[in-house]
């Protein structure tokens, strides 16, 4: 396998490969980071870091589809339609709020750890002369933007952590559409998860 060596302008999104190196060479660590004046030299294992991308977006849906269905399925048990349908719907929406703010959660959680920990991509400000380190209330932010598909485009992610918003904002959709689901059959009267 070879070390691929990406050079890249600090603060741009753009980047230009500058060659690779033999495995032999020295260079083996996984991926790291070379700051030098203006330019930034991001060292990886071709391949690599869109594997960790993968597998940590997978942890992710994983986890928070659980999550999802143990909420939707324990706000089940306190909704009766027939006989409280304000009462249920307060309860269906303050579950949903909860379920969907906690996921969104562990996706800014997932984003940090890929940029800080992983160093697999990055999430830059798309404000011109912003120049302040974005802090996690940012990548919690950006991670609600995504989740809901709302696609704000102030905050724009760089390398493979473009690979696990386009995952999170999928995922995201996909629960949006489940809790509208629960919440419709409440409406209608319908007990969701029936015993």
């Amino acid at each position: 396998m070879s070390i691929l060596v990406i050079l890249k302008p600090a603060g741009l999104l753009d980047h230009k490969i500058v060659g690779t190196l033999p495995e032999h060479s020295g260079a083996g660590t996984l991926f790291a980071d070379v700051i030098k004046g203006d330019t930034a030299c991001h060292i990886g294992a071709y391949g690599q870091p869109m594997i960790l991308a993968i597998a940590l977006a997978a942890a992710l849906i994983g986890v928070c589809t659980a999550m999802h269905y143990g909420a939707l399925r324990f706000a089940s048990q306190f909704v009766t339609p027939s006989r409280h349908p304000g009462h249920c719907l307060a309860i269906a929406v303050a579950a949903i709020v909860l379920a969907h703010t906690s996921e969104a959660l562990l996706y800014a959680a997932g984003f940090w750890v890929a940029v800080h920990e992983l160093q697999i991509g990055d999430l830059v400000s798309s404000v011109s002369g912003n120049g302040r380190a974005l802090i996690f209330m940012d990548y919690y932010y950006f991670s609600l933007v995504n989740f809901t598909t709302l696609g704000r485009g102030d905050l724009m992610p760089d390398g493979h952590l473009r690979f696990m918003t386009a995952m999170a904002a999928f995922h995201g959709f996909l629960l949006i559409t489940a809790s509208g689901t629960f919440v419709l059959q409440i409406m209608s009267g319908k007990k969701p998860f029936p015993s």
